[in-house]
C-alpha cells in the first residue's frame, strides 16, 4: 500500500473581524475548484466559513488583531 503523500496548494492568512469568513471560504474555493467536484466544493466552502467564523468568534473574541 502506497502511503499518499500531501502537500499544501495555497496559504491564507486573515484578521478576525467578522466577515473574513465569506472571504476566506471564496479563496479557498477559488483554488479547490480545480481539484473537487461541484457537491464536494460546496461542502468546503461551508466548512471553511465555519471553521473561520469559530475561530473569529471563539479563538480570538472577534479581535482582529
Amino acid at each position: 500500500m502506497h502511503e499518499q503523500e500531501w502537500q499544501a496548494v495555497q496559504e491564507f492568512s486573515y484578521s478576525s473581524r467578522p466577515g473574513n469568513e465569506r472571504v476566506a471560504m471564496m479563496d479557498v474555493a477559488k483554488v479547490a475548484r480545480e481539484y473537487l467536484p461541484a457537491k464536494r466544493l460546496e461542502q468546503l466552502k461551508t466548512a471553511v466559513a465555519e471553521a473561520t467564523l469559530n475561530a473569529i468568534e471563539h479563538g480570538n473574541q472577534n479581535r482582529p488583531e
